[in-house]
């Protein structure tokens, strides 16, 4: 589900908004990184219902290519040790230890957006992608934030990249990081907080985490992915003009309306 940020610590997990709160950042915010507290946290707990807004899965991702977009995804929730290749509803490991049933990874309410590559799944390894589309027009991005989840660990091994491309159809990446198999089930947390300049006041944002070099070893590949994704932004100093602008009309609106409603005794404010 994507929800805004708290306006605390960026690291906390953000609280549930009502319904209708819900539904008016999608309606104003799905593409868009809204600048100040209210910034962009997907936890991917809903995707049983399909793919959140603005992500898509790839295949044939490189260094100069988004790849091949509309990548199979299995909706339906998978176990780890599920051996076909393809993008899937994975229970997050909070919560699970790595010998967790089948029934007990199906019943976990925690989800996580996941792969595993080869198989099936053609043009995969190298060249598996998550892909977060945005705009930052008008916002500084502080930090990105998420869980890479190793879940199936098995002998063959993908350093996972963290990219970004500028524009409607990037032929170059930036990398911001890169997650090397940890040989060892759980969840790892990454933060960057440098090096996002290019990225802000941007009005298209490419953000993936992708296979860019084959798997090494032999045998089985590892079940990975992603979970608790998390953008935070700061106002570039025309939006906090723009925002004080509208609270002082919005405060005289409201003083007017009061004092017409004092002099003919309807209302009083």
């Amino acid at each position: 589900e994507h929800r805004t940020m708290s306006s605390g610590d960026p690291t906390e997990t953000p609280r549930r908004l009502p319904a209708w709160r819900r539904r008016l950042t999608l309606a104003l915010a799905t593409t868009n990184i809204i600048a100040g507290s209210a910034g962009y946290f997907q936890d991917f707990d809903d995707i049983a219902m399909g793919l959140p807004e603005s992500w898509s899965l790839h295949t044939g991702a490189s260094t100069e290519s988004l790849g091949t977009s509309g990548a199979t995804f299995s909706s339906s929730t998978q176990s780890w040790g599920n051996t076909a290749g393809g993008f899937k509803n994975f229970a997050s490991s909070t919560g699970l230890v790595s010998t967790a049933t089948a029934t007990a990874q199906e019943n976990s309410l925690d989800r996580a957006l996941g792969v595993r590559q080869g198989g099936s799944l053609g043009n995969s390894d190298p060249g598996a992608a998550f892909v977060f589309n945005f705009s930052s027009l008008g916002a500084t991005l502080g930090t990105i934030e998420l869980d890479l989840l190793m879940l199936g660990v098995q002998t063959r091994s993908t350093t996972w990249t963290i990219d970004y491309g500028i524009g409607a159809a990037p032929t170059s990446f930036t990398m911001l990081d890169t997650w090397m198999d940890p040989g060892a089930f759980g969840s790892q947390r990454i933060t960057i907080s440098e090096d996002l300049a290019e990225l802000s006041n941007q009005p298209e944002v490419w953000l993936r985490i992708v296979a860019l070099d084959g798997s090494t070893g032999t045998g089985n590949r590892d079940s990975i992915a992603i979970d608790n994704f998390a953008i935070t932004a700061i106002p570039e100093p025309s939006t906090y003009v723009a925002l004080c602008g509208a609270t002082a009309l919005l405060f005289a609106f409201v003083r007017r309306i009061g004092r017409r409603g004092t002099a003919d005794g309807s209302l009083t404010v």
